[in-house]
């Protein structure tokens, strides 16, 4: 279950509806996206779109995808219906958590990522929240070497916590 707060700046995304938000004087329209985490369990990923982003060549706006906690599953090909991913910011490290029946997968691994950056012709890819917790099973030299055998560690951008970067 999502959690409710009584600010009324926090919404939380069913997936596919989306907010508007204004921020310092930018429009912004942030919409959710589905993700499979624990069964039974709620988690979003979202996108953001902004007209000061542009748009991608076929015309579609381009957006900031943020994965959350998923790993790859078919309804996410939607995406591309809407919007073209210049930047995905995807969290991985293959997370594997216990369950009673067995372990769940609940981040992306290099492959689905790079599976994910092929389907969307993603432009930039981040990926966060491989390296903190230890169900991850795929740290960074791990997803270093999967994503250059994937031959897309040319789009693939390595970012160093609490250092700005303007290289996306």
């Amino acid at each position: 279950m999502l959690r409710q707060f009584e600010e009324p700046a926090v919404v939380g995304l069913q997936p596919w509806r989306s907010v508007e938000a204004v921020i310092s004087g930018k429009h912004f329209r942030n919409a959710g996206t589905p993700c499979k985490h624990f069964p039974g369990g709620e988690v979003r990923g979202f996108v953001v779109e902004s007209e000061s982003f542009g748009v991608s060549n076929d015309g579609l706006p381009n957006v900031v995808y943020f994965s959350g906690d998923t790993v790859w599953i078919d309804e996410l090909a939607r995406i591309r219906e809407k919007w073209h991913i210049a930047v995905a910011v995807l969290n991985m490290g293959n997370a594997l958590f216990p369950t009673p029946k067995g372990m769940v997968q609940i981040t992306f691994n290099g492959q689905q990522a790079a599976h994910l950056m092929r389907v969307f012709g993603v432009d930039a890819m981040a990926p966060i929240h491989f390296q903190s917790w230890e169900y991850f099973t795929e740290h960074q030299a791990d997803l270093r070497r999967v994503l250059e055998e994937e031959e897309v560690n040319e789009r693939v951008h390595w970012l160093k916590p609490g250092v700005k970067t303007k290289d996306l």
